[in-house]
């Protein structure tokens, strides 16, 4: 169970389950504490997914953390770095899996399931450059086509764009132990 307590001078969020009950957050400035640190997004089937706000407002992407609702820990985080986008109405994200930010991964949220697009080493990184881009997560567009089809649009080193598909219909479908 995830709640929180409001005092007149403070805020505290809790995770709680059968075995435990963990402070996840906990701050004087009512306000900031709204808006920077973790934010919970949505409750999934075996984690708790949440942003970490690093700078009220703008301009900033989020980490992304993954807390594991048996024990409270966290499971993941997509340091703000590698994160590309995400929709929480369709229940997925994007991020590069590591700092190489070699493999591009569609991560769907409900059914846990991930497809990934393979970059050159270095690609990301000197597109970057080249584009005079802060944050890797400008280099991409990404448009939810029809359903099941999504499609990326990387703008590389050259000034160009390279368009890549990602076709989510079986990697939405959960799956019965028999199929």
């Amino acid at each position: 169970m995830l709640y929180h307590i409001v005092t007149e001078d403070s805020i505290t969020y809790y995770f709680e389950n059968r075995n435990k009950k963990n402070i996840l957050k906990s701050g004087r400035n009512l306000r900031l504490m709204e808006q920077t640190g973790l934010i919970f997004i949505k409750e999934y089937t075996d984690y708790l997914f949440f942003i970490h706000e690093w700078i009220s407002g703008c301009c900033t992407p989020p980490d992304l953390v993954f807390i594991d609702k048996n024990d409270s820990k966290e499971l993941i985080r997509i340091n703000h770095d590698n994160f590309i986008y995400e929709n929480q109405e369709k229940d997925y994200v994007m991020y590069f899996n590591d700092t190489t930010q070699t493999h591009f991964i569609y991560h769907n949220l409900e059914t846990n399931k991930k497809q990934s697009i393979e970059f050159k080493e270095k690609e990301v990184k000197n597109s970057a450059v080249k584009n005079e881009v802060l944050e890797i997560h400008y280099l991409f567009e990404v448009y939810n086509l029809k359903d099941g089809i999504i499609k990326i649009e990387f703008k590389n080193a050259s000034n160009s764009t390279e368009k890549y598909i990602i076709f989510t219909r079986q990697l939405n479908e959960e799956t019965t132990p028999n199929s």
